[in-house]
């Protein structure tokens, strides 16, 4: 996973779609590897009979991608801000 804060990481998985860019922040990853996974991500949806929109694959196939635990995230977001406020 990356660097980033669980904060950003909820603030880019609230949307539908993700692009490469989106997994390379997600992934902390190059643009080749990030293309790679959208390309596996694609080829399998397509194969199970899903239309997608260009360039882009559903933002919950890289969560399962990834295994990103979205209640982990939230809690830790909520513990951050608990301790920003105090």
């Amino acid at each position: 996973m990356s660097n980033l804060k669980a904060e950003e990481v909820l603030d880019m998985i609230c949307y539908q779609y993700a692009g490469t860019k989106e997994i390379m922040k997600i992934g902390s990853l190059g643009e080749v590897r990030a293309l790679k996974i959208k390309k596996e991500i694609t080829t399998r949806l397509k194969q199970d009979g899903y239309t997608l929109p260009r360039n882009k694959v559903p933002m919950e196939e890289v969560v399962k991608y990834f295994k990103i635990n979205i209640d982990y995230l939230k809690k830790v977001a909520m513990e951050r801000n608990k301790i920003k406020c105090q």
